[in-house]
């Protein structure tokens, strides 16, 4: 996984916060990353040098229209291999 399509509206206003066992057991430890973007974020848990990210396309219309058809969700099978909803018009032709 080295791409990851966001609709930046959302996106932009998630703080993380990863979860991690304790030194105890039983224990667990809770990171809150403020200030660092979400997709740093993933790009730190999955031990990536770099990531490529794709914004929800289209105007602003169309970008939350994409959003809320849940059109911008895809699931990767393979390198450069994702299922996506086909009405994803907009996204879908950026990740071509």
């Amino acid at each position: 996984i080295d791409l990851l399509s966001v609709f930046p509206d959302v996106v932009n206003e998630i703080v993380c916060t990863s979860i991690y066992a304790g030194d105890k057991e039983g224990e667990i430890r809770f990171e809150r990353h403020e200030g660092v973007v979400f997709t740093e974020v993933v790009r730190q848990a999955l031990g990536l040098k770099e990531v490529h990210i794709i914004q929800t396309a289209g105007d602003a219309y169309q970008r939350e229209r994409e959003q809320w058809d849940d059109g911008n969700n895809v699931v990767a099978l393979d390198r450069r291999v994702v299922v996506a909803y086909d009405r994803n018009t907009y996204t879908n032709k950026l990740m071509r």
